[in-house]
């Protein structure tokens, strides 16, 4: 690897036929036996990485919605709690969490909860949200959503030193927390266009370009991070993540067939009121989903495409969700070796990291 550049962990995560945007998967389950049989898979899905590198277990949240119906989603902090305890030895991704949803205090006395729970730590993926009906759900709206979020940072941040804070636009917040964080929390902004990823790189600590992006808006996005940086004279961020959807198998037209997953996965997002053309294009014709967005093809073939993606910017995590053949947890387990062996190995290669660093996460 460039002298310049970090060592990249790849983080693989499964999307299977009965996989919705939210955690639960049929009218009854439950959200524990959701969770429970997703770190069940992980954990078995590691085991076929242990021959090729080290594992970092990672529990990634599934997002956050409220009055979602039909779709499925559990509170976000709820789920990390419960997976703090259920997986101790796992790193905690909250997965987007609408910041300007809550008040700040609520934000700050949470992440202090989790981070006291977490024993391998967390990670607090935060975004603006973009859905009118939430915000007015949270007696706000959606208008102000730039000005909460940075205000909650800001007051979050504060708090999390130990710091009595002034009263803000939105929010009055009197006294200090009764309990710190361990450690300073990590907070990644996940962000949906060159202006979000500037705040990011005013503001957060890490940046998650969302995986709705096609590869031109997700290129644009993440040079304006980079922009930032440089002209604040700020440090590497400690995370940033290449998130990008892959499509993989022996034969080419069967990769290219699992594409069709992705009209219902972007269905829902399509609707949003909140996107620009300019930032996001989510309307991408079944025929193209393969050229501007998902990374589609043989073994040989996505490893080629991966890697000027790979190295286009410095990214200590590649974030890849692998569109898994079925809902055969043993055809899936076959699949995901020949992903480890086919896949990330050679991708590593090509980007030079040496042996002793190959880290999944999964």
């Amino acid at each position: 690897m460039p002298e310049n550049r970090p060592t990249p962990s790849v983080t693989l995560r499964m999307l299977n036929p009965s996989a919705q945007l939210g955690v639960l998967t049929g009218a009854h389950d439950t959200f524990r036996e959701v969770i429970d049989r997703q770190i069940a898979t992980r954990t078995d899905l590691a085991s076929v990485w242990s021959s090729f590198g080290r594992v970092a277990p990672t529990f990634y949240g599934s997002g956050h919605h409220w009055m979602s119906h039909p779709q499925q989603f559990a509170d976000p902090w709820t789920i990390l709690g419960y997976v703090a305890a259920a997986w101790p030895e796992a790193h905690l991704n909250s997965g987007f969490i609408q910041l300007p949803l809550f008040s700040p205090i609520d934000v700050a006395e949470k992440v202090v909860t989790i981070d006291r729970l977490a024993r391998a730590g967390a990670t607090f993926v935060v975004g603006l949200g973009w859905r009118p009906e939430e915000f007015a759900a949270a007696g706000t709206n959606v208008k102000y959503r730039v000005s909460r979020f940075e205000e909650i940072v800001e007051t979050c941040r504060a708090l999390w030193a130990g710091e009595e804070v002034p009263p803000g636009r939105h929010f009055t917040v009197a006294g200090r927390l009764g309990a710190l964080p361990r450690e300073d929390p990590t907070l990644v902004f996940g962000v949906q266009s060159p202006a979000a990823a500037r705040r990011a790189a005013r503001l957060a600590d890490g940046l998650n370009v969302s995986w709705v992006m096609d590869h031109d808006s997700f290129r644009r996005i993440n040079d304006a991070y980079r922009e930032e940086l440089h002209s604040l004279g700020r440090p590497a961020p400690r995370y940033w993540a290449l998130s990008k959807f892959v499509s993989v198998d022996e034969d080419d037209a069967r990769a290219r067939a699992r594409l069709d997953r992705m009209t219902t996965m972007f269905d829902w997002y399509s609707r949003a009121t909140t996107w620009t053309s300019a930032d996001v294009n989510v309307n991408i014709a079944r025929e193209r989903e393969a050229q501007d967005r998902t990374i589609t093809g043989t073994a040989a073939s996505v490893v080629e495409q991966l890697v000027p993606h790979a190295t286009e910017f410095p990214y200590t995590d590649l974030l890849l969700t692998w569109l898994a053949p079925g809902t055969d947890p043993a055809e899936n387990r076959e699949h995901f070796a020949y992903l480890c062996e086919s896949v990330v190995v050679p991708l590593l290669d090509e980007l030079a990291v040496p042996a002793e660093a190959r880290t999944l996460r999964i």
